[in-house]
């Protein structure tokens, strides 16, 4: 088997940097702006874009697996952040918010590690959202693909419109559910990508020496 050089490694280092920056750099203003203007988020933005970027730098000078796992963890982030800022508004008491994200980012940092603690259990949350063999997989798979394409649409509308008729509640609500779902149910995927990949290539060495 002959792994092939990713797209990324292919392209001059100025559109590496420019790619994630304008990308993360989206998702950090939304992070910093909303509900209204953080200085904490604000450096977190920034931390964590040029985090992004040295991952995609990484990438094309062939650390792939640390480069990948910089860069999505630097969106994941953002969007656990913008997730934060939107419950904040929701909850409102300063401690209960505290408890209530120091939990989900623990349930974070347990998405990264839980191939490792326990694969088959990573194992059958990954199959659940790819090819899904219950019959409460078939329903969320089926529920997100018809949801999701309205959700996109009529996100920006309810972004522009939503706190202009009173409803800056219903905005923070979906912000942070959405953001915290987003960031641990794809950490969650994605780390068990990346332990079945590098399992299937250190098996794949062994069995050629």
């Amino acid at each position: 088997m002959i792994e092939k050089s990713p797209p990324a490694e292919k392209l001059s280092l100025w559109k590496l940097i420019l790619f994630p920056f304008v990308i993360l750099g989206c998702f950090a203003a939304l992070a910093i702006l909303y509900p209204d203007y953080s200085p904490i988020a604000l450096t977190l933005g920034i931390l964590l874009t040029t985090v992004g970027v040295m991952g995609a730098v990484l990438i094309s000078r062939g650390r792939r697996r640390l480069g990948q796992i910089a860069v999505v963890n630097a969106w994941f982030l953002l969007m656990f952040t913008m997730g934060a800022r939107g419950w904040f508004v929701i909850v409102g008491n300063v401690v209960l918010w505290a408890l209530w994200t120091t939990l989900l980012l623990i349930a974070y940092i347990l998405a990264w590690v839980l191939p490792t603690l326990n694969p088959k259990l990573s194992a059958f949350l990954w199959r659940e959202q790819y090819t899904p063999e219950t019959r409460s997989g078939r329903f969320f798979i089926n529920t997100s693909a018809k949801i999701l394409p309205i959700a996109g649409a009529s996100g920006a509308l309810i972004g522009m419109y939503a706190t202009r008729s009173g409803h800056d509640n219903l905005v923070a609500f979906i912000i942070g559910v959405l953001g915290f779902m987003v960031s641990i149910g794809f950490a969650q995927v994605v780390s068990h990508q990346f332990w079945r990949e590098d399992r299937m290539r250190e098996q794949h060495q062994s069995e050629v020496r």
